[in-house]
């Protein structure tokens, strides 16, 4: 809700901004470059250029043709309802829809002109050009503190993982049923989800100096909650606890307690092979029901091994990660 805030602020100033610079620049149509403002703010940073460069890419072809078909044609309606036709199916062709509104406006003042002349092209192309240059001006300087916000969401996460793995410890230890594990496990689940889809949109908004290692940690970390997921699933067919889940619930509790930005899935890793020789040191199961299991702890502790890789893997293309604030 509040970068929607924050939009309908942007949209508002670049309304009036560009209303007030067209109108001072004696241009006609003047109201025009205030529509074409709003249109030119999108939700992100990254968006409002992409569509800046694609919405004078458009103007430039849009006006090109219109003239020329006004030229051979005749300045009437029929020409321009022609022209609507072509320039969409050419727009969509050549990935330019982003602009047909934006240039189908300023194409209706060269009809309303009804003679070719220049002023008018140029007009509208200051028009445009005003539009978008105020755009992206509020766009830059607008304050949003995106990266401050984007960590503060990775935080958040972070945190859903811990609660996560503790869920799945209590599980494995027979503390909570199937029902209330997963019941806690999809709240933090969604969570994830809408935090996750925030965070893509921020990320956005940072311009320069981003090589979305931030948006890589985030996927990571999601990658990681389905990994519990399926742990839990496995779990879910299990009945009272015996000795070996319950060292395995105690290694799950004490991996929650090293979740974070530093590199300690490496460690952990280590803690888990020892955890796996322990258990090949054991007796063999006596019964069915033991066999099945051990079974599913050892497939539990397989899921364990690619939730920590994950991790030891974002390190290795991230060495000198840090969550640096600004």
């Amino acid at each position: 809700m509040e970068r929607y805030i924050h939009l309908t602020i942007k949209m508002s100033l670049a309304s009036v901004i560009a209303i007030v610079l067209a109108m001072a620049l004696n241009l006609e149509f003047a109201i025009t470059a205030g529509i074409l403002a709003v249109l030119s703010i999108q939700l992100t940073r990254r968006d409002s250029v992409l569509s800046a460069v694609q919405r004078f890419a458009s103007t430039l072809l849009g006006l090109a043709i219109s003239v020329l078909l006004f030229i051979l044609l005749g300045f009437n309606i029929w020409v321009f309802a022609f022209f609507t036709m072509l320039f969409i199916f050419v727009s969509f062709a050549i990935n330019l829809a982003i602009g047909i509104v934006p240039t189908l406006v300023l194409v209706s003042h060269v009809l309303q002109v009804g003679v070719f002349e220049w002023s008018i092209l140029f007009n509208s192309l200051l028009l445009m050009a005003i539009a978008i240059i105020v755009a992206l001006f509020l766009n830059t300087i607008y304050p949003l503190n995106s990266r401050r916000a984007l960590i503060k969401l990775i935080n958040d996460i972070d945190t859903m993982i811990i609660r996560d793995l503790e869920v799945l410890s209590e599980r494995i230890h027979g503390k909570i049923s199937n029902e209330d594990a997963f019941a806690q496990h999809e709240k933090y689940r969604t969570q994830l989800k809408q935090h996750k889809k925030e965070a893509e949109l921020i990320d956005k908004d940072i311009l320069f100096d981003n090589d979305h290692r931030l948006i890589h940690y985030l996927n990571v970390r999601s990658i990681q909650m389905n990994q519990i997921d399926r742990m839990l699933h496995l779990i879910s067919y299990t009945k009272a606890p015996l000795e070996h889940a319950l060292k395995l619930a105690e290694y799950v509790m004490n991996l929650s307690r090293d979740v974070g930005h530093a590199d300690k899935a490496t460690s952990q890793r280590e803690s888990l092979k020892l955890l796996l020789e322990h258990y090949r040191q054991t007796a063999l199961p006596q019964s069915r029901e033991e066999f099945e299991y051990r079974a599913i702890l050892y497939q539990v502790t397989l899921e364990l091994d690619t939730f920590l890789k994950e991790k030891i893997e974002f390190h290795q293309q991230y060495p000198n990660f840090k969550m640096k604030k600004l």
